[in-house]
């Protein structure tokens, strides 16, 4: 673990002493930090042996190591394939932490948490994704229970926000969550304004509000899709860049 703080993308600085007195484990927000899972291929059994006969008790996993590690003390990596432990980060770790569960299904979300694919709108990654936080870090709740298995939906709660940031945090999402409904129901209210409005446009007046309520339904499906909350200050630009063009629809009306 290093021992100074380290410099996040945002600027501020990260330290994880802090985290780990908590228990936080690594995983939660590096990618691939354990390689490999230790099974034991069936093959290597014959490197010993050369006896396919000799593998009837194979999944007796209390005979097998009774018999090769305590009577015989066969070292572990013998049998067992390597488990690597540290950092190894890919590209797009958060990306690749989603893909092996939902194969690409969370696109939308993917890019509210990153800051991106907004149109008219700069780039600005959530703080927890210029720190590269997985998903799995706050997404853990499945009927109650902890822990992880594939191809299940997890759901995020409050209790992974205080088990990382303490005591100070509590309430935060709930706030987060009216926040960003009530920005979108404002944002809306704006656009099905704008809409009425462009009906009664004639060309070229007309293009031009198609053009700028293209943009801005398709802003607000990232919102609404992709969930405000996972990125609190992008979401809320994007909305205002929806209620902007809705302006400018209406005021073309008023022009006309």
């Amino acid at each position: 673990m290093p021992a100074k703080p380290v410099k996040l993308a945002t600027g501020d600085t990260y330290s994880h002493a802090d985290y780990e007195k908590r228990g936080v484990p690594c995983y939660k927000c590096h990618f691939d930090t354990v390689q490999g899972d230790g099974k034991v291929p069936r093959q290597v059994c014959l490197g010993c042996h050369n006896d396919p006969e000799r593998l009837s008790r194979f999944d007796d996993h209390e005979f097998m190591h009774k018999n090769h590690v305590t009577d015989h003390t066969v070292a572990c990596f013998r049998c067992h394939m390597e488990i690597r432990h540290g950092r190894s980060p890919a590209p797009d770790r958060t990306e690749a932490a989603c893909v092996r569960c939902h194969e690409g299904r969370h696109d939308t979300t993917a890019q509210l948490y990153r800051g991106t694919g907004a149109r008219g709108v700069k780039d600005k990654p959530s703080p927890m994704s210029a720190a590269h936080v997985q998903c799995i870090a706050c997404h853990e709740i499945l009927g109650g229970m902890a822990g992880h298995l594939p191809h299940a939906t997890y759901e995020a709660g409050e209790k992974a926000c205080l088990e990382c940031h303490g005591k100070d945090v509590a309430g935060m999402v709930a706030s987060w969550k009216e926040e960003t409904a009530d920005a979108l129901k404002k944002a809306e209210a704006s656009l099905a304004k704008a809409e009425a409005a462009a009906k009664s446009l004639a060309a070229p007046a007309r293009q031009t509000a198609e053009q700028l309520l293209g943009d801005a339904r398709f802003n607000l499906d990232l919102v609404r899709y992709g969930k405000g909350v996972h990125n609190l200050e992008y979401a809320e630009t994007v909305l205002k860049a929806v209620s902007a063009n809705a302006a400018k629809v209406v005021h073309l009306g008023d022009k006309k």
